[in-house]
């Protein structure tokens, strides 16, 4: 590209900036060597767009959590963290291309489904409240949810799915905030309190 005066590239984790000077006359004497046609569209817009393509790093990942939960802690009092940093931190080291390593710095959430299930017989009521939260959020609890379902394990399974499709930046201070599952079963009595009454299933 020696149409090109400058380029400058900085790309970390959290931070990327890309700048490019443009020679004029260079390029209007790259333009007349290709003898371009004149209804072929060869611009200086075109030029830079070239320079600045750049290409996401992806890399997919899924995270299971399978856990059985007591009904003293099914009160609505406590929260169970879908992502944390530790595990991404880990997820992150094993990738062995250590420049594409380096460059990530976003985690993008799709999609999170949540399965209840009883670990007792069919029949028995037992209404139960599920909400997906980003603790983030401080001004109003209520923005706080994402997704809230209300079912009953009477039917033994309860099961629903959250669609976020948005990004969180990893540099985020205590990550696993940004998105917790809430729980609250409302027949506290129903076992004795050190018995897991049901059991979570969360990808």
């Amino acid at each position: 590209m020696n149409y090109l005066e400058s380029l400058e590239l900085t790309e970390e984790s959290d931070y990327y900036r890309l700048s490019a000077l443009l020679d004029n006359e260079k390029q209007a004497v790259l333009k007349t060597e290709l003898n371009l046609k004149s209804n072929e569209n060869f611009n200086k817009q075109n030029l830079l767009k070239e320079v600045f393509n750049r290409k996401n790093i992806i890399y997919y990942g899924k995270i299971q959590l399978e856990a059985p939960i007591k009904i003293k802690s099914a009160n609505g009092e406590l929260e169970i963290a879908l992502i944390n940093d530790q595990e991404l931190s880990k997820q992150i080291e094993k990738i062995k291309d250590q420049q594409k390593r380096s460059k990530i710095g976003w985690i993008h959430i799709s999609t999170i489904q949540v399965l209840i299930k009883s670990t007792y017989m069919k029949g028995i009521n037992s209404p139960i409240s599920l909400a997906i939260c980003d603790k983030r959020i401080t001004d109003d609890p209520i923005d706080q949810i994402i997704e809230i379902v209300h079912g009953n394990l009477a039917n033994v399974n309860v099961k629903f799915n959250a669609h976020l499709g948005y990004a969180i930046p990893l540099s985020t201070e205590n990550i696993g905030r940004s998105i917790s599952l809430a729980y609250k079963f409302h027949r506290k009595n129903l076992m004795e309190q050190t018995m897991n009454h049901f059991q979570l299933h969360m990808q």
